[in-house]
């Protein structure tokens, strides 16, 4: 057995230029929440900002699902994940939000500069709030007759066209 002190990260401590960051608006499947994680590790991702509602991400079925990636990218737990994306905004970040109503295709956009992708509940996707402030909003298509793709999936997706873009640049 092990105890390990986890240190609290800042929205400064994973700003870089060009910055490539993932929001995540109450997940609350610890299985997903771990597997966002270790995909956003893969992806290169410069950190992770889990908002209020999210399951713990010390809980032991995310830490094991994350597959050590937790010691690897930075997270930041905020408690107004509205309020830190609107800081992420002015420091020149785009904010592009996945939604079920979007007419936008998840690799129409350019995510060549500096963004953050915002993924939302399993149940309810992304709250209103965070709707309302976003630039970009996507959806991957499925021409099957599946309603929805789990979050962890969709997530996958998309973070690594944003590796597929940023390679190419």
């Amino acid at each position: 057995m092990a105890v390990i002190n986890f240190a609290d990260e800042k929205i400064d401590d994973i700003l870089k230029d060009n910055f490539l960051i993932v929001a995540l608006d109450r997940i609350q499947d610890p299985g997903n929440m771990g597997t966002i994680i270790r995909t956003a590790d893969a992806a290169g991702t410069d950190g992770i900002i889990v908002g209020k509602g999210c399951v713990d991400i010390y809980s032991p079925k995310v830490v094991r699902s994350a597959m050590g990636s937790l010691f690897h990218i930075p997270i930041v737990q905020t408690e107004d994940l509205r309020e830190t994306l609107i800081e992420l905004k002015q420091k020149g970040g785009q904010v592009v939000t996945t939604h079920l109503s979007a007419t936008q295709d998840y690799s129409d956009v350019n995510y060549k500069t500096s963004t953050v992708i915002v993924m939302g509940s399993e149940a309810e996707g992304v709250s209103q709030e965070i709707y309302d402030i976003s630039d970009e909003l996507i959806k991957i298509p499925m021409p099957g007759q599946a309603e929805s793709l789990n979050v962890a999936v969709a997530h996958g997706i998309i973070a690594f066209e944003a590796v597929r873009q940023r390679r190419q640049a």
